[in-house]
């Protein structure tokens, strides 16, 4: 990730979204720890309902799609846009989207 002007966060003004985490945490808590960001994760995939894991970081039981709908799976996906209304947001600071083949298939 480039932190470098002019993509620099500022510390505690940063908003993330993290597609795809499964059970691997470290980007999440490293934008939380060293930024200061709120950051809200999504994987569908690991059957966890929506939790806080910690004051800055929200987990979403819901994946990423090029159109809003449950697939064979009975995961919830939202397209971008659909996420941030849902969420109240306008600008997301930064995305990270851990590609599977599934996510792979509805993004492209």
């Amino acid at each position: 990730m480039c932190l470098d002007p002019p993509y620099n966060m500022k510390p505690g003004k940063c908003l993330v979204y993290s597609f795809g985490i499964s059970t691997n945490w470290s980007f999440d808590d490293y934008m939380d720890k060293t930024r200061n960001c709120t950051v809200h994760c999504f994987d569908p995939s690991i059957g966890k309902k929506d939790f806080k894991r910690s004051p800055n970081i929200y987990f979403h039981n819901l994946g990423i799609s090029g159109r809003n709908e449950t697939n064979g799976k009975k995961w919830q996906l939202y397209t971008l846009g659909s996420i941030k209304r849902l969420l109240g947001h306008e600008n997301v600071s930064h995305a990270l989207v851990e590609m599977s083949q599934a996510f792979h298939v509805s993004l492209f």
